[in-house]
């Protein structure tokens, strides 16, 4: 371990605390975790929360009765909030004092019981999980990309934070037949044409981010990195050599020439005798000529190219961590003691352990990771 001035994120003026509410009333709760996923997946979340199967004749969330069945088996969406923090008084707080990590629906309910009682437990994900689970015919493509977007946003209740866009959709449909003569996805479809706008999509908290890259998630590089360090507030961690040199690669590049009305394709790989797999990448960018897109290519392939450094580290709660924010890594040696990308975050609150985060990240931010990728 080498001893280091400390750089620390000092949390210890107040104690976590946590609110769960289910279709905005407060419940009781045993414990919970929330998996900050990839800018371009859907976050989710595992609640377990106390149950009582009982004769009383009363309904609820949390009780089951001959008369009744638990509303989590019987409601269509269950909207479920998980709020965490550290409120300046822990023994009187409210949801304006933490921080909303997971704005989700429900996907499944399962009641255990044994000898101890009866729990229920709650999956699901964040307001991804709606665009990924309904799939469209309808490509509209007498529309532009953010009047789709924001359109998409209002049919799922959710706010849009939407930069204008001028071209109509029909036109990159024409230059990728083989990726959009097809049902898709609302979520694919949004994917799409954010790559063709070369723009980054996002869905935080209750809002459909759809917009340039430092407008959307440009806090990954403009806020300042969250410091740690090995022997002072880091529990554990691993790190490791991933280097992408060992690999094939092959990158396409797609795009389509108003102009001519042509669809472009520019190619390129590197190969390695040894390497007994292709890692294969697909990127669309809208209005370039073929050399542009072939030089896009060569960018691509330079980047994924360069030596990965990997890791994963066990720290203190903070809601700071998401995959919008770095670190600061600092104690171990030359070369490794960087600012990494956070890749993943894991949450996890209960009252034995209090709260605690798993993170995963790396020293690079890839391709897919700035434009939301497909």
């Amino acid at each position: 371990m080498i001893e280091v001035p400390f750089h620390g994120n000092l949390r210890g003026v107040s104690k976590p605390r946590s609110i769960v509410r289910i279709d905005g009333y407060r419940t009781w709760f045993n414990s919970w975790e929330v998996n900050l996923n990839s800018t371009h997946e859907a976050d989710d979340f595992t609640l377990e929360l106390p149950f009582r199967i009982t004769r009383n004749q009363q309904q609820g969330y949390l009780v089951n009765t001959p008369e009744y069945t638990t509303y989590l088996f019987t409601k269509s969406d269950v909207l479920v909030e998980i709020f965490v923090g550290y409120p300046q008084n822990p023994q009187q707080f409210q949801e304006s004092d933490l921080t909303r990590i997971m704005y989700g629906y429900m996907d499944t309910a399962e009641i255990r019981a044994d000898a101890s009682g009866e729990i229920v437990t709650l999956t699901g994900r964040n307001m991804i999980a709606p665009f990924l689970d309904n799939k469209t015919t309808e490509k509209y493509q007498n529309m532009t990309s953010s009047a789709i977007a924001q359109m998409l946003a209002a049919r799922r209740g959710l706010q849009a934070s939407v930069t204008p866009t001028y071209t109509l959709t029909g036109k990159y449909y024409n230059g990728d037949h083989v990726e959009m003569n097809k049902d898709v996805s609302e979520w694919d479809l949004l994917t799409f044409l954010a790559e063709q706008e070369g723009y980054a999509l996002r869905v935080k908290d209750n809002t459909l981010f759809f917009g340039p890259f430092d407008q959307v998630i440009g806090n990954i590089t403009n806020a300042p990195p969250l410091n740690y360090t090995w022997g002072q507030n880091i529990e554990s961690f691993t790190l490791s050599r991933s280097p992408h040199a060992a690999k094939n690669i092959e990158v396409e590049v797609h795009s389509y020439d108003q102009k001519t009305g042509k669809h472009i394709l520019a190619k390129t790989a590197r190969n390695y005798a040894m390497a007994q797999n292709t890692y294969h990448e697909r990127y669309f960018y809208p209005g370039l000529t073929q050399d542009q897109a072939q030089k896009k290519a060569q960018s691509i392939l330079d980047q994924l190219s360069k030596l990965e450094v990997t890791g994963t580290m066990n720290v203190a709660g903070n809601e700071q961590l998401t995959v919008d924010r770095r670190i600061a890594l600092y104690g171990v040696g030359l070369g490794l003691s960087e600012t990494y990308f956070v890749r993943k975050a894991s949450h996890k609150f209960d009252y034995k352990n209090g709260y605690r985060c798993e993170i995963t990240f790396s020293n690079l931010l890839l391709p897919d990771e700035q434009t939301g990728g497909m």
